[in-house]
């Protein structure tokens, strides 16, 4: 009879093939580099610095593009990097927290955006 989970190697190589984002919504990258790096910092800077090179148009690309890296790689891959995770146990649990809010505040902003859009494109 055998084993169906797969070892630490085959788990390291099949993680390898695979691409940037894909890792990253895995946690594949930890805790801390998943939160601290790829959801807080490289957005802000990306955003920050088209922004600053760009109109309106370019801002609200970003923005949307962002919110839904944000939505569907970062806050899973925050997530599943907690499950992997060796440190203290409450930085696990307060990322966890921050996916939460992190998630009602998206739903409220998109709930908040369909009811307001509609009211205003039907005004």
């Amino acid at each position: 009879m055998t084993d169906a989970t797969p070892t630490d190697t085959e788990t390291k190589t099949n993680s390898a093939g695979r691409g940037f984002l894909k890792r990253l919504k895995a946690g594949d990258y930890g805790l801390a580099m998943t939160f601290w790096v790829y959801s807080l910092i490289l957005p802000w800077v990306i955003s920050f610095a088209l922004q600053s090179f760009g109109g309106n148009l370019i801002a609200g690309v970003v923005f949307i593009v962002g919110l839904l890296y944000t939505v569907f790689i970062c806050l899973p891959g925050i997530w599943n990097a907690t499950k992997n995770y060796n440190g203290k146990y409450i930085w696990a649990i307060l990322a966890k927290v921050f996916v939460v809010f992190m998630a009602f505040g998206f739903a409220l902003m998109t709930l908040s955006f369909l009811l307001l859009g509609g009211a205003i494109i039907a005004a």
